[in-house]
């Protein structure tokens, strides 16, 4: 190593734990210890979000050779990031907050069925492999 370096160790105890976990950064930054943790769990957040728009909004695959349209396919992209994280936030029990989309789809939003009409009922009629077959008794 030709340049000097800073260990910071962040040690914490969770609740009803035996054990402590540490968390080590090694750094070249002269801010306080406070501040140098917060900077980096901050920026390993971030690189989650990151990371759920490459593989759950397809961020990094881009089809096409043309500038325009790449700009176009990742705004769209973008765009339906930002209505899932608004729909987690204001829908979604407190549970279910930090939940990646992948997990989002197959618990609530891809669910196969189909709606039956017959007499005066209307009937929703899930697919035989549904994890909600047996929720409710009165539903097929």
């Amino acid at each position: 190593m030709t340049h000097p370096r800073r260990v910071v160790v962040k040690m914490e105890r969770l609740k009803d734990e035996l054990l402590v976990q540490f968390t080590f950064i090694v750094t070249n930054m002269s801010l306080s210890p406070k501040n140098i943790t917060k900077l980096y769990f901050n920026r390993g957040t971030m690189e989650n979000y990151i990371k759920e728009g490459k593989f759950g909004f397809a961020f990094g695959k881009m089809t096409s050779t043309e500038f325009e349209r790449n700009a176009c396919k990742l705004q769209i992209a973008i765009i339906a990031y930002n209505r899932h994280s608004g729909f987690k936030r204001l829908c979604l029990p407190d549970a279910m907050n930090t939940k990646l989309i992948d997990t989002v789809r197959l618990q609530i939003i891809k669910i196969a069925g189909k709606i039956v009409r017959s007499g005066r009922y209307l009937r929703f009629k899930l697919s035989s492999h549904s994890l909600y077959k047996r929720v409710n008794g009165n539903i097929d």
